[in-house]
């Protein structure tokens, strides 16, 4: 629906759509709407076809500029604008923390990171996670979370339930060192080993527990992927336990989501339509595009233009309040709900003399990972075989030297940072410069493209909802008018 030119030097991006022309003001994270004059004025500047200078004979541009829209950037150091606050975060507010009680999993799923083909990460072992090792965990994040009022305790692998037995003794020790807050455990499962007595304990023993159970599909697309270690099907045991867990237990459909693997050379309705299955449509499904490497894969053309489709009927059921029932197209209605989650984010920010890049996350604090040895990751999506992804150990602590070279890995490429449009948008953390165990500049430049089509589409949905609201405020005051 729109058309986008490369911005330079004011970092003012022109965007212009079958019913209008905007700019983009990244100093400002705002877009507005402009005359074809202005728009034209702006692209033929950032494309060097005019002298810059002749803007200042422009006076809608000398008004913009008056209300401090097309100025110059600020931002004279790429760089974590706050390291002391980082550090009483790390010290006293983390929010989860997420242990690999083992290397080993049932499963060797086509995509896995972790399988014997991987570049990227560690392969499957049969390295695993001591009660002691899970109890300093336990220890150590009671430590670091003294003003997180709702601590979460995660398990992860490998496949976790491998070690039930020792998921009820953390689970338990947890509680009782976290007494007096309120608690809650997250379980990331292949789902083929639950058992009655796993359900009992997750749902009927008084904890709060929530399992995230992987599933790609109806069958024939689960199991092209995901498939037992000895090549077999896994889908009817999975199905078989989702359905152990929620007949007869509507009420536990909240504790239970999906997290289905996209991979674009499936046939779209087949991927979008997910599971025709009473149980699964009430509870959440959420999708993440196929990766490889470290690297999410190339879409399908067809792919995308199918889900792009749907995803514009999916957009006038919403603008128009129709009532869509169970709707079978999962795929577009999830990524309909994260563009209206970006849009309530999207907010009017400065960028101000120091900061960083919108990508990165504040390691440790958002969701603290520990390998099954005791060592500290800033989540489970890091590559665990490059040494620059480590932040300390829990006998240690953290190595506050490595979180501050890691959220400030946008340094490796400042001029580049500096200068680019979609530095308030950007998508890209540490794992984004991971070169097979190199922190390389390099290897983040070539990751660019990708971020600047997420945030592009980002400013096109913002400005897709604009039109489309203008567009019903129009036809209704024309139908009042038309009545009197």
């Amino acid at each position: 629906i729109s058309e986008m030119k490369e911005a330079v030097e004011m970092l003012v991006l022109p965007i212009k759509t079958l019913l209008g022309h905007y700019i983009y003001d990244a100093n400002r994270n705002e877009i507005l709407a402009v005359s074809k004059d202005l728009f034209n004025y702006i692209s033929e500047v950032q494309a060097g076809e005019v002298c810059p200078d002749s803007y200042k004979s422009d006076q809608e541009f000398q008004l913009l500029q008056s209300c401090g829209y097309c100025c110059d950037s600020p931002l004279q150091d790429v760089a974590y604008p706050s390291i002391d606050l980082l550090k009483v975060k790390l010290e006293r507010n983390l929010r989860m923390i997420t242990l690999q009680l083992t290397q080993s999993c049932n499963f060797r799923c086509d995509y896995c990171i972790y399988s014997e083909n991987s570049l990227y990460n560690r392969t499957h072992s049969h390295n695993s996670m001591s009660v002691t090792t899970a109890k300093h965990a336990i220890e150590f994040f009671k430590m670091h979370s003294i003003d997180n009022p709702n601590p979460v305790v995660a398990f992860y692998g490998g496949e976790p339930l491998l070690r039930f037995s020792e998921i009820k003794l953390i689970t338990q020790y947890a509680e009782q060192v976290f007494e007096g807050k309120h608690i809650s455990f997250r379980i990331t499962t292949n789902c083929s080993l639950l058992s009655e007595d796993m359900v009992k304990f997750f749902f009927d023993s008084g904890h709060e527990f929530y399992l995230l159970i992987s599933l790609d599909g109806p069958q024939q697309i689960h199991d092209k992927s995901r498939h037992y270690a000895n090549g077999e099907s896994s889908y009817q045991a999975v199905i078989d336990n989702v359905h152990m867990i929620l007949d007869n237990h509507p009420e536990r459909n909240k504790y239970i989501h999906f997290n289905a693997v996209v991979d674009t050379n499936n046939i779209y309705k087949t991927v979008s339509s997910f599971i025709n299955d009473k149980d699964i449509e009430a509870c959440d499904v959420q999708f993440n595009y196929l990766e490889r490497n470290g690297r999410i894969a190339p879409y399908n053309d067809k792919f995308s233009s199918q889900l792009n489709y749907a995803l514009f009927k999916a957009r006038i059921m919403d603008e128009r309040k129709i009532e869509k029932g169970n709707c079978s197209d999962r795929l577009a209605s999830y990524t309909l709900a994260s563009i209206n989650q970006n849009i309530k984010r999207f907010a009017p920010s400065n960028i101000p003399t120091k900061a960083i890049p919108g990508g990165p996350c504040e390691p440790g604090v958002t969701r603290l990972f520990v390998t099954t040895a005791g060592a500290l990751l800033p989540c489970e999506r890091v590559s665990e075989t490059t040494e620059d992804m480590y932040i300390g150990t829990l006998d240690s602590g953290f190595d506050l030297g490595q979180i501050e070279k890691m959220i400030n890995v946008s340094k490796l490429t400042s001029d580049s940072c500096k200068k680019c449009w979609a530095f308030q948008l950007c998508t890209q953390c540490i794992k984004s410069a991971d070169c097979k165990g190199v922190i390389s500049p390099d290897y983040k430049r070539t990751a660019c493209d990708n971020s600047k089509r997420i945030a592009f589409d980002r400013l096109n949905q913002k400005i897709l909802r604009f039109e489309l609201h203008r567009h019903e405020v129009s036809i209704t005051t024309a139908l009042k008018r038309n009545k009197r």
